[in-house]
């Protein structure tokens, strides 16, 4: 599952996400390099991961893009499947 996270003050916090998949043996990992950072590169997708990978989004309750099909309701975020096509690169 290829996570990208929507909002930017403050960005919603992946972290959850990623130990359930970790603990649960289901590869879940960041779409933006730049959360190399925060995580290791292990949890950050590879260009494989971004091209083949399940496109899932993290946001905001409020800023879940329409038409998106909302798989969990995580209280302040939101984890749902876009309609939209992934942004370039």
């Amino acid at each position: 599952m290829v996570v990208e996270l929507r909002g930017e003050r403050p960005p919603p916090d992946p972290m959850a996400l990623l130990l359930a998949g970790q603990r649960s043996a289901i590869r879940i990992c960041i779409r933006d390099p730049r959360w190399t950072w925060i995580v290791t590169e292990a949890l950050v997708s590879t260009a494989d991961e971004v091209a083949t990978g399940q496109r899932t989004l993290l946001s905001a309750t409020d800023a879940v893009p329409p038409g998106s099909a909302v798989i969990a309701d995580l209280g302040s975020t939101v984890l749902s499947v876009p309609t939209e096509p992934a942004p370039a690169g």
